[in-house]
């Protein structure tokens, strides 16, 4: 449902339903052990179906560009949760299982312009920004409550343009929560992926003869992907992946 609130102004609203079958592999009755510690399939997984409620504030206008607010609502039915819990090896036991139910209630705010009432070739800049909050929870199989897993709490990206003779360049800061990965018998065993912030950049330049040089260059700051067990001093493993870019031209013939 749309409605106008005036000639640029919007209020959408929108009710969905949908349903996610589990991974095929997880279906498999697998059973895959590296020493003491085993991975397991689970053919009796059910799909995971959902109840979707949302709700958005837009508005557009040719001097500030967009500006949008909303807010959403999910309600889950058998969610699937990778789940781990001690074994009588001495190690632990990995499978994949349906939860009872879980919810997502949330809401996110974006703003994008063109800052052309700037002087001079301070008018090819932009300014692009999105925040989202997500709040959610979810039953386990063992009946305990937790946060869903792949949720972070909190999200932002912010992104400076610039748009001038055929050039055109972004800089951009993204940032992401931390998020539970796995659940353990309790949460101080739940395994977590740490919060991240990334930076990025990427430009490109339109030939006066014909196509495009192009350069892109992704996580400029090195910020290493870090998993921590129920706590952020308990971390159990850091990995680097580098700067790393590419660049390029394209012909158009």
């Amino acid at each position: 449902m749309r409605y106008r609130l005036g000639e640029q102004t919007n209020f959408r609203a929108a009710y969905s339903s949908a349903i996610a079958r589990p991974n095929y592999f997880s279906l498999i009755p697998y059973r895959i052990r590296d020493d003491e510690d085993v991975a397991i399939g689970n053919p009796n997984l059910d799909p995971t179906t959902a109840n979707n409620v949302d709700v958005l504030f837009e508005h557009y206008d040719a001097r500030i560009g967009v500006v949008s607010a909303g807010a959403f609502y999910k309600n889950i039915s058998d969610p699937i949760f990778i789940f781990i819990e001690d074994n009588s090896l001495g190690g632990e036991t990995e499978q994949p299982r349906n939860g009872e139910s879980a919810d997502i209630l949330g809401f996110e705010l974006a703003v994008q312009q063109q800052l052309n009432f700037l002087p001079g070739a301070l008018n090819g800049l932009g300014l692009y920004a999105n925040y989202t909050f997500t709040d959610s929870e979810g039953t386990l199989p063992d009946g305990r409550t937790a946060a869903l897993a792949g949720q972070a709490d909190h999200a932002f990206n912010i992104a400076l343009s610039y748009e001038r003779g055929g050039f055109s360049g972004q800089i951009g800061f993204n940032f992401r929560d931390s998020y539970v990965d796995e659940y353990g018998d309790e949460e101080a065993e739940d395994v977590y992926v740490s919060n991240r912030h990334q930076v990025d950049f990427s430009a490109s330049y339109d030939l006066p003869t014909g196509g495009t040089v192009y350069a892109e260059f992704l996580n400029l700051t090195n910020q290493p992907f870090v998993l921590y067990q129920g706590f952020e001093e308990r971390e159990r493993q850091r990995e680097y992946y580098r700067p790393w870019g590419t660049i390029g031209v394209r012909i158009n013939r």
